[in-house]
């Protein structure tokens, strides 16, 4: 089978803000704008705003390729600040960082070796290839014998259906193939929860049994996962539905859930993790980010409990502000009842906490540790 091995990328920039430029800079200073530059496939320059943080709400989506994945370590996005016609800084952050990091980022605007403040901004940088999913060595095991042809409708509404024939026994030994574009979280994101749908059909055609079976939770990186899935209630026999998922051709590269991006005083991600093991992670770490657990599959990639929400915790201020997109959240993806204003950091704690234990994610967000104790 002959599988597109192109580089492409989706890409998504916005929520840009600046911070820590000096007090009589800001006096004397005409507008802001920044100067965006992403390795010269997307270029453009915002509108001029004043204030003390200023922030911008320009964005832009577009599509980037490149011919070797290797290479995105010397490619960069780079993006300076400046007020009128003189540069306040300039900052700058390499493809390959941006495309297994987290999505937000704080770089240190520099003029020369002088830090002259921070560029705060959001990126989505999606890998996209044709993922091969097969269905192979199906068997249908009813509370009756029963033989069956299968209808399988997968939910990504550009895959076409496919089917297996008649079969007196129930037992499927050939496969079957459909060719996925996605991302590696647009294929494993439970919230959307993407699958593939089973019909079993008797001789005249007439659905018997039905059978859902989840990508998120029988999934193998560029291998074969195995699945055993109980028919649905509404089918008109019982039983389970097995059988085994291959995947070939997956995004190697994928961000992390949640986490930010600091390189002051040294690159560092607070916060973040991997969606499966063995993901590549952003050059200059020193350790790998820990992977999500299952459960944490449920939480879309900007939802997920966020190193923004930490650092504010170990401030200790008595209260703090709480971003309006920064939320902690169950499995159940409802919102936390912290109000978008200010709460007091023993509520932080308190949440911080409950959500770390709904979603199973470990030591490294423990509620002792990210409150400071």
């Amino acid at each position: 089978m002959s599988i597109n091995k192109g580089h492409n990328f989706d890409v998504k920039l916005f929520g840009f803000s600046c911070g820590g430029i000096s007090a009589s800079r800001i006096r004397d200073a005409e507008p802001f704008h920044l100067t965006v530059n992403f390795d010269g496939s997307c270029g453009f320059q915002t509108e001029a705003v004043t204030g003390v943080e200023p922030h911008w709400t320009c964005s832009r989506r577009f599509a980037y390729q490149t011919s070797s994945i290797d290479t995105l370590t010397t490619k960069y996005l780079s993006i300076s600040c400046a007020d009128g016609a003189a540069v306040v800084g300039e900052a700058s952050v390499d493809l390959r960082t941006l495309a297994t990091g987290p999505t937000r980022y704080s770089l240190t605007l520099k003029d020369g070796q002088k830090a002259m403040g921070t560029v705060r901004f959001t990126c989505v940088m999606e890998m996209k290839t044709s993922v091969a999913i097969t269905v192979k060595n199906l068997f249908l095991s009813c509370s009756k014998a029963m033989g069956a042809s299968i209808r399988v409708v997968p939910s990504m509404a550009s895959s076409l259906d496919f089917s297996f024939p008649y079969s007196a026994e129930g037992h499927w030994r050939g496969d079957r193939t459909v060719i996925v574009d996605t991302a590696l979280w647009g294929l494993l994101r439970a919230d959307m929860e993407e699958h593939l749908l089973f019909y079993a059909l008797d001789r005249d055609g007439f659905v018997v049994a039905t059978a859902k079976v989840a990508f998120c939770e029988h999934f193998s990186m560029d291998g074969t996962a195995a699945f055993r899935v109980p028919l649905a209630p509404t089918s008109a026999v019982s039983g389970h539905l097995s059988g085994e998922l291959e995947y070939q051709n997956c995004p190697p590269l994928a961000q992390l859930a949640g986490g930010i991006y600091c390189d002051r005083p040294a690159p560092i991600v607070h916060g973040g993790y991997r969606l499966v093991a063995n993901l590549p992670y952003p050059p200059g770490l020193q350790e790998a980010p820990p992977v999500l657990s299952s459960p944490a599959h449920f939480l879309p990639l900007h939802d997920t409990p966020d190193a923004m929400l930490q650092l504010q915790l170990q401030q200790g201020d008595n209260r703090q502000e709480l971003p309006l997109d920064v939320r902690v959240v169950g499995t159940c993806r409802q919102p936390c009842c912290l109000s978008d204003a200010e709460v007091s950091v023993a509520d932080l704690r308190q949440h911080l906490h409950k959500a770390m234990e709904a979603n199973n994610l470990g030591q490294a967000f423990a509620c002792g540790e990210a409150a400071g104790g």
